[in-house]
């Protein structure tokens, strides 16, 4: 491996997310895999990443992380930048989708749906970009 980049992966419980973070990780990049809630419903997730970080002797981290959540997303990001001074790579993977019909839905839950998977990228990406910037890198 060339470079170790700090990589952040939102919506890393499962799915998609989890894979990629795993992957990376094991291609010898610092990983924080975000999860919602640590303590409580992603308990399992954020577990079941630290036995096979442990296990297999990589860098990756679960990290509570809120994509919906201003404050939330400010924790995360400047845990990260107060650990490394860096994020290289963010991969906004949380999202959420509505089954069932479509009249069936309240607008606040389509508001919920349109600003997870549309706006709260910004929330994330925003405490870095400035840095980015400052360095001869593209986040």
């Amino acid at each position: 491996m060339s470079e170790q980049n700090i990589i952040l992966i939102t919506g890393a419980g499962s799915g998609f997310g989890r894979l990629t973070a795993l992957e990376l990780a094991r291609a010898g990049h610092v990983v924080y895999a975000s999860m919602r809630d640590l303590a409580g419903h992603s308990a399992d997730q954020a577990d079941a990443l630290r036995t096979v970080a442990r296990n297999d002797g990589i860098a990756l981290h679960p990290i509570e992380l809120d994509v919906r959540s201003e404050a939330s997303a400010r924790a995360a990001v400047d845990l990260i930048l107060a650990r490394h001074g860096r994020v290289d790579v963010a991969m906004n993977n949380a999202a959420m989708m509505m089954h069932g019909l479509t009249e069936a839905f309240r607008p606040e839950q389509i508001a919920e749906v349109i600003d997870l998977n549309a706006i709260s990228w910004v929330r994330v990406t925003a405490r870095f970009f400035r840095r980015c910037g400052e360095r001869d890198k593209a986040c």
